[in-house]
């Protein structure tokens, strides 16, 4: 243990021993990326504004608009969907069919951004669903929030928590 410690601390050396910088020599690292149950963390050159500008587009270009294409642009091949749905599959692959499943389900889907936070990698986002179920001729609104780990502009796990406890008319809050 004691090995991983000192590894960890290594990590967080400063940047700078000019004891003229900001905080006495003691300056920030880069971000991290990664996670410590995957391996040891990577520096990222993305920064929390790039990654939400990231899941913005996941929302608003590929939801909304429908560009399944952009899947490829968005989300790293080893991208993990929690929890694992049956028949989506890892990777940008996996997603496009899940949203191409969205699209069949509720062809008129339209997906409201109510608040986005990030902070490191992770992105945080608050959503409201709203379109026609196809299959019933029924209109639908629902809350959802998904929290998105990214690495290097891609998201690589995305965790999406869908209130399935309300009516399909009930107000998102």
């Amino acid at each position: 243990m004691e090995g991983v410690f000192r590894e960890v601390l290594h990590i967080w050396q400063p940047l700078s021993n000019d004891k003229n910088t900001p905080n006495g020599g003691r300056d920030a690292p880069a971000p991290l990326v990664g996670c410590a149950r995957r391996g040891w963390p990577e520096r990222s050159s993305v920064s929390a504004e790039e990654n939400k500008a990231a899941q913005r587009r996941i929302i608003e270009e590929v939801i909304n608009r429908k560009n399944l294409d952009l899947a490829d642009e968005l989300f790293s091949q080893e991208h993990v969907l929690h929890p694992e749905a049956a028949g989506v599959a890892r990777g940008p692959e996996g997603m496009r069919r899940a949203f191409a499943g969205l699209h069949e389900e509720f062809p008129d889907i339209r997906v409201e951004i109510e608040d986005i936070v990030a902070e490191g990698d992770t992105v945080a986002i608050r959503l409201t669903f709203s379109g026609t179920h196809a299959p019933s001729g029924e209109r639908a609104t629902w809350p959802e929030m998904v929290f998105a780990r990214f690495s290097e502009g891609k998201a690589v796990e995305s965790w999406e928590l869908t209130d399935t406890g309300r009516d399909w008319n009930s107000p998102p809050w």
